[in-house]
């Protein structure tokens, strides 16, 4: 706890994570008694946010931020695996990948469909209740969709019409999930974990391992680099199974595949083309940002970060930037202080955030979502000017090429 003054120390607990709409997080450990009230935690996911990709195929995204816990579970999120034509193949195959938003998704089957996903989902869960039946146990199916709020669907569906309200939703956010009960006005509950509960110690062990298969047991197939390499979904228990058997295989199961879309995800900020618009935007917003006081960053995926810590001086925390991975561990093992919060980048520097937030005021929350659309408006604008949504299509194509190339049965 980070009230303790008994030295830190880090454990991996096996975790189950439900997944709000805007990526908010509600954990219940696996193993009762495993994680104690004050206990910090640190989820570690695979993270395919950008794109709204797939829990279960998509590739490994080396960032900081907790975005996507989809390995996670029992979670559902954006994508799901579900593919556009909806043959349960993955491929996408009726929608024009040409002509798509994101070429890549519309090759991979992540693109977004509220209404699709949510069926889907409940078809795995009564698979998924079926098979826990045949090993034994009871299993009532989880609708997960029942946790978000819908209106932040818009996210995805109509992301402009969701920035004109809310900009990137930080404040948003806060007000649904900070304050108050934190449940946004959706409260979950598990209509398993009275059974689950019932259970003794090692009929917990195994309801879980029948439910996730090698998975229970932590992440255990990596790369000789260390890199996570998600198992064949029939090896992961009931949920797995079940999720095969209404999608599929999907694309990203290969491990080459995988292998192309993290060289990707590594290496496009690096593309001279993207690295020359970002600095154009950096440009065009910096009047904006200086305008607050603040940096620019040096691309566009760090305005969220932008808004989260402006968000957090409001509330009166201690933020703290660290330039390593060194000194970022060390206010994570620290018991000097109360951490709240922590942003970190690839290369181990970030910000951490200390103390007790106070509550911010309803009239502070609409001055500070005034100024989200505003830096948001702008933020768009500069994206224009610099045609880094264009230059970023550009880039999924060159992948998809490369895709499709190597795996042409993925080109229909």
């Amino acid at each position: 706890p980070a009230t303790s003054t008994e030295p830190a120390v880090t454990e991996v607990v096996k975790v189950e994570v439900g997944l709000t709409a805007n990526g908010l997080a509600e954990v219940r450990p696996v193993v009762a008694d495993s994680l104690v009230e004050g206990d910090r935690i640190v989820i570690g996911v695979e993270t395919n946010e950008r794109q709204n990709e797939d829990e279960t195929e998509g590739p490994e995204v080396p960032t900081g931020d907790i975005s996507d816990p989809g390995d996670a579970p029992g979670t559902t999120v954006a994508g799901d695996g579900d593919d556009d034509d909806g043959d349960g193949d993955g491929d996408g195959d009726d929608a024009s990948v040409e002509e798509s938003d994101s070429p890549l998704a519309a090759l991979m089957g992540w693109e977004y469909n509220p209404v699709e996903d949510r069926r889907k989902q409940l078809e795995v869960e009564e698979a998924t209740a079926n098979c826990m039946r045949g090993e034994g146990f009871e299993y009532q199916p989880v609708d997960y969709s029942a946790m978000s709020n819908a209106e932040d669907d818009l996210a995805f569906t109509d992301p402009e019409g969701f920035g004109e309200k809310y900009g990137y939703g930080v404040m948003r956010s806060y007000e649904l999930y900070e304050i108050g009960d934190g449940s946004g006005g959706m409260m979950f509950e598990d209509p398993n974990q009275d059974y689950t509960m019932s259970l003794g110690p090692d009929e917990q062990q195994a309801y879980y391992r029948a439910l996730y298969g090698v998975e229970f047991d932590g992440p255990s197939n990596t790369t000789p680099d260390g890199e996570y390499v998600p198992p064949p979904l029939e090896d992961r228990g009931c949920s797995g199974i079940a999720r095969y058997e209404i999608y599929g295989e999907s694309p990203g199961d290969d491990p080459a595949v995988q292998e192309l879309l993290n060289d990707y995800y590594e290496n496009q900020q690096n593309d001279p083309r993207l690295t020359d618009a970002s600095a154009k935007w950096a440009e065009c917003m910096t009047p904006s940002i200086e305008e607050l006081g603040l940096d620019t960053p040096e691309n566009p995926d760090g305005m969220y970060s932008i808004m989260n810590r402006i968000k957090s001086e409001a509330t009166g925390v201690e933020i703290i930037e660290v330039s390593s991975q060194e000194e970022f561990d060390e206010y994570m093992n620290s018991s000097d202080g109360q951490m709240m919060g922590a942003e970190q980048n690839q290369d181990g520097s970030g910000v951490i955030y200390l103390g007790e937030p106070e509550e911010i005021s309803g009239e502070e929350i609409d001055r500070l979502t005034g100024i989200e659309v505003k830096l948001w408006k702008a933020d768009q604008a500069c994206l224009t000017e610099a045609n880094i949504v264009e230059i970023r299509r550009t880039l999924e194509l060159e992948v998809v090429d490369r895709i499709t190339a190597e795996f042409p049965d993925l080109a229909g």
